[in-house]
């Protein structure tokens, strides 16, 4: 009774023999990099964690330990061809209130990928009310907050309840970047 080899990864067996030793290539990384904080910030208590991906697909979650200031990842992700851009989304998990939640961008070539340097933004809290007019007051109504800057793109919903003329809102938005806040 022999082992039978079928292709480069299948093989018969046939009777009582064990298969032969099969070699599992791994690949290399192909996106590697570095997430960072504003200058002066560090983790917060029990670290932070920042979910990475790319074109889509979740690729893992990582954690900056508590006190540190930056954290590496790499891992192994189904890029786009050389012609196309590959975006990329960090979320941060309960991230302290003077960081954003989220960064977008797009790298242009899948070789970019594998020196990737992120800061991630600092943020600033826009607040203010929204006003109806008396009209509105007996239904109510809801707004959506929109703000739309070069690596940050984010909304809200806000409803001014009936009987009500105003309602509070709180949104984060970049420090120190020229973008749009707009209500419709």
């Amino acid at each position: 009774d022999e082992a039978t080899r079928v292709d480069n990864q299948s093989y018969t067996l046939s009777g009582n023999k064990s298969l032969p030793t099969i070699a599992l290539v791994t690949p290399e990384p192909n996106v590697i990099g570095k997430v960072s904080l504003p200058d002066g910030m560090t983790a917060p208590k029990g670290g932070l964690a920042v979910q990475i991906n790319i074109n889509g697909s979740y690729l893992g979650t990582y954690l900056m330990a508590e006190g540190e200031s930056s954290m590496n990842f790499e891992f192994i992700a189904n890029l786009s061809s050389e012609d196309w851009e590959n975006y990329v989304d960090l979320w941060v998990m309960n991230p302290p209130k003077t960081l954003m939640t989220n960064t977008s961008f797009s790298v242009e070539t899948a070789a970019e990928m594998e020196d990737l340097d992120i800061t991630l933004a600092e943020a600033v809290i826009l607040s203010g009310d929204v006003i109806v007019a008396d009209a509105a007051k007996e239904l109510g109504t809801t707004f959506r907050i929109y703000c739309d800057y070069d690596d940050y793109y984010g909304q809200i919903s806000l409803s001014v309840l009936p009987g009500k003329t105003t309602a509070g809102y709180a949104v984060k938005i970049p420090k120190g970047e020229e973008g749009q806040v707009r209500i419709s």
